[in-house]
């Protein structure tokens, strides 16, 4: 039972792109549209055909708005916490769009005459909706971790044998110019660690005969990083990191995606999905 609860705090990927979410919300729909079709729950098997002819696809159309609607609630909410997302969190956000869902069919059938507006029957949907899809959500959740973290300790793998073919290192002076003030900061590209975003400031850490040092310099990562001459393996890895390809010692991952473990970083360093090519191609050349 622990070991189950320790996999609830497991980084899970929270992905926000509106065109997985409209493939897998049409998928649901239609789910949920051939049930109601095969099982006539909520009373729907007294209806009359003529009833049944619109009735069912209000509900399709009611279920389909409704998680529209949350797809949009979680964005405005959750896009900011994507690197915090956990397993447990994601079976919590889905148990609660069934939930919301639950309610939906309960006011869409008190409207239509099917059940009565009282709380009693929203109990019922609600409660009811919620026993269907308790089981399924915790097998797709836990399903969901499994695969992406195969996907993500085998991709960790593969740019591990990559590293170790690398090539040497080559020699330029980089200069930073921060955004006010005229003194530059000068680094061999061969002693440059990496760069983390702190806001309007970056963090620039270097080693300086054999010890690291850090200076915060005024300007965004996306301006010093503008100012390394072509040709050096530093690239952008995320949003808040960009390192020195020969700085990595090795790569990691988890469900949520690729890490790398940096000389002079205290912790491993996020690769963002869309900039993981980019440091494939890096490596390799």
């Amino acid at each position: 039972m622990k070991a189950i609860l320790n996999l609830f705090h497991k980084p899970y990927p929270l992905d926000l792109r509106f065109s997985k979410h409209l493939k897998e919300i049409l998928v649901v729909s239609a789910f949920i549209l051939v049930l109601l079709f095969a099982f006539k729950p909520f009373g729907l098997h007294s209806a009359p055909d003529q009833t049944l002819a619109w009735l069912i696809p209000g509900y399709g159309l009611v279920n389909l708005v409704g998680m529209l609607i949350s797809y949009g609630i979680i964005y405005v909410l959750f896009s900011s916490k994507r690197d915090t997302w956990t397993l447990g969190k994601q079976y919590i956000l889905v148990l609660t769009v069934i939930l919301w869902i639950g309610f939906l069919n309960w006011l869409f059938s008190a409207l239509t005459g099917i059940t009565s507006f009282n709380l009693a029957a929203c109990i019922n949907f609600i409660g009811y909706t919620l026993m269907v899809g308790f089981i399924p959500t915790l097998v797709l959740s836990f399903y969901g971790y499994s695969r992406h973290l195969k996907m993500r300790l085998a991709e960790a793998e593969s740019m591990n044998s990559e590293l170790s073919a690398q090539g040497a290192q080559g020699e330029k002076r980089i200069k930073l110019m921060p955004e006010s003030g005229n003194e530059f900061l000068h680094i061999d590209s061969r002693n440059f660690l990496y760069m983390q975003s702190a806001g309007n400031y970056t963090e620039v850490n270097y080693l300086n005969l054999g010890n690291k040092e850090s200076v915060v310099l005024r300007g965004s990562l996306s301006y010093f990083t503008s100012q390394i001459p072509a040709g050096l393996k530093i690239i952008r890895v995320h949003r808040a990191f960009t390192v020195n390809l020969h700085r990595i010692q090795h790569f990691t991952g988890n469900a949520q995606g690729l890490s790398l473990v940096l000389e002079g970083a205290s912790k491993p360093i996020p690769v963002s999905r869309v900039n993981v090519q980019a440091v494939k191609d890096g490596i390799q050349a």
